[in-house]
């Protein structure tokens, strides 16, 4: 929903939501983003298309007429050095680029969504034992909208330990669908990702949303469920870690006493690999 409604709208579009067809919806998204598009007409459908959801193609690896469809012109590359990261060895970054929608430390394990509305670790994560581990760290919300780069990339280095893929429902996670449905992260499908690093645990969760059915990963093995690793692969800080198809939200959980936050506001914009915040330790793994 567009920014400036009212509250009462707000609330009337988040009951609305609550019997919407969503998973038929991100069907019929998904086939019609799917569909393929002559060369000829590139430029002038997936071009006008990418304009007007404010897409920057200048960063593309592709010129737009390598793109058979609006799925693929979604999920692009970006160009070698489009984004040069001038964060130090010891700091947190962006692992995409998007908007910030939350922030802070976690009362015990306790995240705030938005403005009176609260979640816990554990129903986030499936996995009781990590949130306990990360009680009194730190957290920050990015939202990712359909003009935006769409790939997710590790916001310190480590060891991945796990990688769970919980099954839910699918609310939009536009700011509207955020401040007015209750728990909608820990409703929503989603995966995370355990990291074991210097700094302790991390957790990296994918939230799914309305025609965002299909999160994807280069470490599921197709059970759709939990892989644990028996030799946890190493993840350097910038290794690509998934994808989204149109937008949605990546939430970054860091452990009590690993750093701080980089004084950073509500709706501050971010891009792949810029500081969000210090780690204490000093040893963020390895950089590309």
């Amino acid at each position: 929903m567009p920014a400036g409604f009212s509250s009462t709208t707000e609330r009337l579009w988040a009951d609305f939501l609550a019997v919407a067809p969503l998973r038929a919806y991100t069907r019929m998204v998904r086939h019609l983003a799917g569909i393929y598009v002559p060369t000829p007409l590139r430029a002038v459908v997936l071009g006008g298309l990418a304009k007007r959801m404010g897409m920057d193609l200048s960063e593309a690896e592709h010129p737009i007429e390598h793109y058979q469809s609006l799925h693929q012109l979604f999920i692009r590359h970006l160009k070698s050095g489009a984004r040069p990261s001038t964060a130090r060895a010891d700091a947190l970054v962006s692992p995409v680029d998007g908007a910030i929608s939350a922030l802070g430390a976690l009362e015990g394990e306790t995240l705030l969504q938005a403005k009176g509305m609260t979640y816990s670790a554990g129903e986030l994560l499936g996995n009781d034992e990590l949130a306990k581990s990360l009680r009194g760290g730190f957290f920050i919300t990015l939202y990712l909208r359909p003009r935006d780069y769409h790939r997710i990339h590790a916001p310190l280095g480590g060891r991945l330990k796990s990688c769970r893929r919980i099954p839910g429902t699918l609310f939009p996670v536009q700011p509207s669908s955020v401040r007015n449905v209750a728990g909608l992260f820990v409703r929503n499908e989603r995966v995370v990702l355990e990291l074991e690093t210097s700094v302790g645990p991390v957790a990296v969760v994918f939230v799914g949303a309305a025609a965002v059915g299909a999160i994807t990963t280069p470490f599921e093995d197709g059970s759709r469920g939990l892989v644990n690793f028996a030799s946890p692969p190493e993840v350097a800080r910038g290794d690509e870690l998934g994808v989204f198809n149109l937008g949605s939200t990546v939430i970054v959980i860091m452990p009590r006493g690993s750093g701080s936050l980089s004084p950073l506001a509500l709706r501050d914009e971010v891009r792949v690999g810029a500081p969000l915040g210090e780690l204490q330790s000093g040893r963020a793994g390895g950089s590309r």
